[in-house]
């Protein structure tokens, strides 16, 4: 054969090939490794029915632009977005950029899935270029092919290393679970940061975004969906041929009400003919039930069909997991719920249902607390051991509370105070120090100080607090600061100001908020259990629950309503960094407030042994050696 004709069919071999389905393409040409599969071998479409129309909306000619799946787990759809996005690379359709949460779990992605999958795959093994790995100057990790088309592996933390990159399929892998920092919000949306670098390549640009959600409100993935056409995967009823969708109210099965164990298997409902004829669905008809199945939009006349498709996926159609087995795991997430523990139950609906979860800041009403108040037999309770304190500084008062805290972490608010003053004269510091050295009558008779107070900086009067607190800065009086950054500790290490005469505590806000939140939600005296007196009016629990949460561009808020006043949330926040800045012995300093003894002595030498004191005895010590010179030689 004539150079010429080699070179020719060369060039042949780097032509995009015959559009056909990606899924058809798939069960040819991809086989996932015993490693990092389920079922390793050939890829196959049994059992995961509900790919087909996802992969055909990523088709370079199909008109759907943007594709997002809300999803639960063992679902297969970031496998999925590999298999497209090796293909649009292998086979000349164009790069792809994969955005995944970390660098570490793309490299763990690429080891465990992708380098397998690659390896027992001829056609993909074929066409990579072995040479090319990690980016010159980014951590981008780069699988280039012979059609001169590359797969960038980046960290959806970091879209700015995708900057000098451009491709036609932007994956965006696990949304949820991407960690934005300050600088990247400055940018702009994480997803629209991916979006742009597609703009080079009009009607034939793809986005896919996956992902398991989080709390509803603060789940990206969430806001993603929301502009797009919603569908859901209805399949057909094997008795009746009803036409519905999977969702866990239709589900039903018997359990032991004390101990939350099964005791039947988990069936599914008919909502058609189940109330007449009482027809159950087992698990065992899910497979067929798959096959016959289609997707159906919520909405047929959305303004988003054929542009941005979403999908709902449910771990109920997962081919590796029982509905038994998922009921199995619901019913442990309600056992723990009537522990007070509700992670379980978030984790249950997020990875099994697919869906948001609904915060707490949602669930707890104003209402609810204010009728739980209780009326105390002293200002300070038996079970506080320490009292502690917070300031908020207004442009016209000081609002103050006094908080006192037990064992693990058990509190009880103890006064509530708005002192109306201008904080700019002195005096007005004055009558804040008089207030902050009141001490609280306990109830087995001793008075109570407050031993540390956190004054808020960040608003009015900074200049003001620095100086008070420098002033009472052996008090344990301290300014703090609300940090701007996401997910930080409640409270960190101090910073110096006022010309390193004073500390400064930057407060993790967000982290503080919710945990304040979750733990109103607690309805039983215990740990964590917040306690209220009767003496606190309904204006208090509207100020503590004033604020809700929403995301915006990439970046989880706290914000309250307009006009309304949050100063007792804010207190409430100010009172935990200050507790748990003191690193607390609270067996110690409850032990210092017990109730008083009236037993008098039976005998007069037990009277005078009382009033003896009685010398310690200590363990005899070896008598010191003199050495005879340097270091006792």
């Amino acid at each position: 054969m004539s150079k010429g004709l080699l070179w020719d069919a060369f060039r042949e071999s780097l032509k995009p090939e015959a559009r056909d389905n990606h899924w058809e393409w798939a069960m040819r040409n991809i086989y996932l490794p015993k490693s990092g599969a389920g079922e390793p071998g050939l890829w196959n479409i049994d059992g995961v029915e509900y790919v087909k129309q996802i992969m055909d909306d990523l088709n370079p000619d199909s008109p759907v632009q943007i594709v997002g799946v809300q999803k639960g787990v063992q679902l297969i759809m970031t496998t999925m977005g590999d298999i497209v996005g090796h293909r649009f690379a292998a086979s000349g359709y164009g790069s792809v950029i994969c955005a995944m949460p970390s660098m570490v779990l793309a490299r763990r992605h690429i080891k465990t899935k992708i380098d397998g999958m690659i390896k027992d795959s001829p056609y993909l093994k074929s066409r990579l270029v072995e040479s090319v790995g990690r980016v010159s100057g980014s951590s981008t990790i780069q699988k280039q092919y012979t059609s001169d088309n590359s797969l960038f592996y980046l960290s959806g933390s970091n879209p700015r290393d995708a900057r000098s990159i451009s491709a036609p399929f932007i994956h965006v892998s696990d949304l949820d679970g991407f960690e934005i920092t300050e600088e990247t919000r400055k940018e702009g949306n994480v997803i629209d940061l991916f979006w742009n670098r597609a703009n080079a390549f009009p009607g034939r640009k793809k986005l896919y975004v996956e992902s398991t959600p989080t709390i509803a409100g603060n789940s990206p993935i969430e806001e993603f969906m929301r502009s797009t056409a919603i569908h859901q995967y209805h399949m057909p009823c094997p008795n009746c041929g009803h036409m519905f969708p999977l969702i866990w109210e239709k589900f039903v099965f018997q359990y032991n009400p004390d101990t939350y164990v099964l005791e039947s298997p988990v069936m599914l409902a008919c909502p058609a003919c189940h109330p007449t004829t009482g027809y159950l669905i087992s698990d065992g008809d899910k497979g067929d039930m798959k096959k016959q199945g289609r997707w159906i939009p919520d909405n047929p006349e959305s303004p988003y069909l054929g542009y941005a498709h979403g999908y709902i996926l449910p771990s109920m159609l997962s081919k590796w997991m029982t509905w038994t087995e998922l009921g199995d795991k619901f019913l442990k997430a309600r056992r723990e719920q009537k522990r007070n523990n509700f992670e379980p139950m978030k984790t249950f609906v997020n990875t099994v249902l697919g869906l948001p979860y609904t915060d707490t800041g949602e669930e707890t009403k104003a209402n609810e607390l204010f009728n739980r108040r209780e009326r105390y037999k002293a200002p300070v309770p038996v079970g506080v051991g320490i009292l502690t304190g917070s300031v908020d500084v207004q442009g016209d008062r000081f609002e103050i509370l006094v908080k006192g805290w037990g064992l693990n972490e058990e509190s009880w608010q103890i006064d509530y105070h708005v002192l109306i003053c201008d904080p700019a004269k002195d005096e007005s510091w004055d009558e804040l120090w008089e207030f902050l050295q009141r001490t609280y009558k306990h109830e087995y008779g001793h008075d109570m100080p407050i031993i540390s107070t956190f004054i808020d900086s960040g608003g009015h009067h900074t200049q003001q607090v620095y100086a008070f607190c420098k002033k009472h800065r052996r008090d344990k009086v301290y300014a703090c600061k609300g940090s701007n950054l996401h997910a930080q500790p409640i409270v960190g290490q101090p910073h110096k100001v006022y010309k390193k005469t004073t500390y400064l505590y930057y407060i993790g806000a967000d982290t503080a908020k919710d945990q304040i939140i979750n733990r109103l939600r607690l309805l039983e005296p215990g740990p964590g259990y917040t306690h209220f007196p009767d003496t606190f009016g309904r204006e208090y629990f509207k100020g503590l629950l004033s604020e809700r949460v929403r995301w915006e561009k990439g970046k989880r808020i706290w914000e309250k309503p307009g006009g309304a006043r949050n100063e007792p949330f804010d207190l409430e926040v100010y009172n935990l960094a200050c507790f748990l800045n003191l690193k607390i012995d609270m067996v110690k300093e409850l032990s210092k407030y017990q109730a008083p003894t009236n037993e008098e002595p039976d005998t007069v030498e037990q009277e005078e042994a009382q009033e003896k004191p009685v010398r310690p005895k200590y363990p005899s010590l070896p008598r010191p050696v003199r050495g005879r010179g340097w270091f006792g030689r």
